[in-house]
């Protein structure tokens, strides 16, 4: 299955303009190191967000590849490989946000904010 050019142009406008839309803006303030540290976690939250997403959805798309699939061997181990490969994706990004989550903590407590 080829995904189109025009998919993943938009895919990667959404990803590159919508946190910049989202994420609040970082001033040069006194609390500049925690008006940092919420600009980050908010990057971290959208981008995460989008990847659990787009992961999810893939499960889904693979799971009705699955039901659809008649038994036809090459179908079943497409959405097989479909499923195996969002599940992982899905791991990484749940990972990906706690070690951030753990690493800003250690952060904050060491530099304090």
């Amino acid at each position: 299955m080829r995904i189109p050019n025009a998919v993943k142009i938009l895919t990667l406008v959404a990803v590159i303009a919508v946190p910049l839309l989202i994420a609040p803006p970082v001033f040069a303030a006194p609390d500049g190191a925690a008006q940092a540290n919420n600009f980050m976690k908010n990057m971290i939250n959208v981008v995460a967000g989008f990847g659990g997403t787009i992961a999810t959805g893939a499960l889904v798309w693979g799971g009705i590849m699955y039901m659809v699939s008649a038994g036809d061997l090459q179908k079943l181990d497409k959405s097989k490989s479909i499923i195996k490969f969002a599940a992982i994706g899905l791991i990484i990004v749940i990972a990906a946000v706690a070690i951030t989550n753990f690493v800003s903590g250690q952060a904050n407590s060491a530099f304090g904010s």
